[in-house]
């Protein structure tokens, strides 16, 4: 898996001027300061610095230009601008873009941290501190840890139920934790369980961080039971992040065909009832028994097999037989018609190159299909496919 490395970058808008030499000096001791935080708190795992000293890029405008943006749009252009810069997009960034903005009137950009592409393991990421903040505020070390653990995907500790002024979390507000510019808060922030679950899972920033609820949660605590991560980025003039999924099957009992470009892929086992429409899609009953997915990626990819995950509950509604179809100069092509014999089954094919691609799955007697993920192939290389190991179980799960 290609590792993501955190660059360090000042950027300096048009008409606004370079940083010192002390501004550039300082700005890295933060960082590998908040490097040492990690890894004091995973067992000396952290991650990596793309280079020992900030590079300098000069922005396309005038600060002027971004303040005047709606709120969180500036982060969206200098992304676009930075990928522009290095010849990346959003599928093959290997950065973090930690990015300084110098602006030494006021703290404008507040600081800010985002994964490009959204969830966990999906690539690069995007982190804004003003150098305003840099000079005057002596909590920017605390600000900074923060922000980097939002551009790995971890949200705020509110999504989970916890107070963000109290809570002892690094994703919490809690004043507690500011650190006073080079010294230590005398209780920084923990890394709480849902925390270290999700830097777990996000293997190509934090490479040896394992996390098991048989070992690594204190006696009597109820971890949250799924994991939660922010958004995809929208960028100026860039494909949003896909595949996109469609259906004309419908969608039955709360679910969304969307929740197929889903994070993780959750087991189809019981005991019980396991159905989760936040995570899952189920179709409405179809009386053919023929259940259709359309798939579209932002650009033609090749693909030599998919990984189907259907049932529920170790019972209900698995697909017994997979076809699939793809659009080539407007017309389609048969790649795949082969059965499916477990409720997570593989179907290989000869490579096959296209943008749409039709997936046509066999209901059983009741007539319906629950999806609890999708995975694409090309070859050894899954384009969705990482592996992570919670309470010793192996949980497959997307980019």
């Amino acid at each position: 898996m290609k590792q993501i490395q955190v660059l360090p970058l000042v950027v300096v808008p048009l008409n606004v001027a370079l940083p010192v030499e002390q501004q550039a000096v300082h700005w890295m001791k933060h960082l590998i300061w908040t490097q040492r935080y990690f890894a004091e708190r995973l067992n000396g795992d952290t991650f990596r610095l793309a280079s020992e000293q900030p590079t300098i890029v000069t922005l396309r405008r005038p600060l002027s230009f971004y303040k005047g943006l709606k709120k969180g749009e500036a982060a969206t252009y200098w992304t676009a601008e930075l990928l522009d810069h290095f010849k990346l997009n959003r599928f093959d960034c290997p950065y973090t873009f930690c990015c300084l903005v110098m602006n030494p009137e006021e703290r404008w950009p507040i600081g800010g941290g985002r994964s490009i592409n959204g969830g966990i393991n999906r690539g690069g990421g995007m982190l804004v501190m003003s150098s305003f903040a840099l000079d005057k505020l002596p909590n920017f070390q605390s600000t900074l840890r923060h922000e980097i653990a939002h551009t790995v995907g971890l949200p705020h500790v509110d999504v989970y139920g916890y107070d963000m002024k109290t809570t002892r979390s690094l994703m919490a507000y809690n004043t507690m934790h500011q650190t006073n510019r080079f010294r230590e808060s005398k209780t920084p922030a923990r890394l709480i369980p849902e925390d270290v679950r999700a830097l777990a899972l996000a293997d190509s920033v934090f490479p040896n961080t394992r996390f098991d609820v048989k070992t690594d949660l204190p006696s009597g605590y109820e971890l949250f039971p799924r994991v939660i991560t922010l958004p995809a980025m929208k960028i100026p003039g860039r494909p949003d992040y896909g595949p996109t999924f469609s259906t004309p099957s419908g969608e039955d009992s709360g679910s969304r065909i969307t929740n197929l470009n889903q994070r993780f892929i959750p087991s189809s086992e019981g005991p019980g009832v396991t159905f989760d429409k936040r995570n899952m899609w189920a179709s409405k009953k179809q009386p053919s028994g023929k259940v259709v997915v359309n798939v579209e990626f932002p650009f033609e990819v090749t693909l030599t097999s998919f990984k189907i995950h259907s049932e529920h509950s170790g019972q209900y509604n698995r697909a017994s037989a997979l076809a699939c179809r793809r659009s080539v100069g407007g017309a389609s092509r048969t790649v795949a018609d082969s059965p499916l014999t477990d409720a997570d089954d593989q179907v290989d094919f000869s490579a096959a190159t296209s943008q749409l691609w039709r997936l046509t799955l066999q209901a059983g007697k009741s007539g319906k299909v629950c999806l609890r993920g999708l995975q694409f192939f090309n070859g050894q290389s899954a384009i969705s496919r990482h592996l992570c190991r919670i309470a010793g179980k192996r949980l497959l799960r997307s980019e």
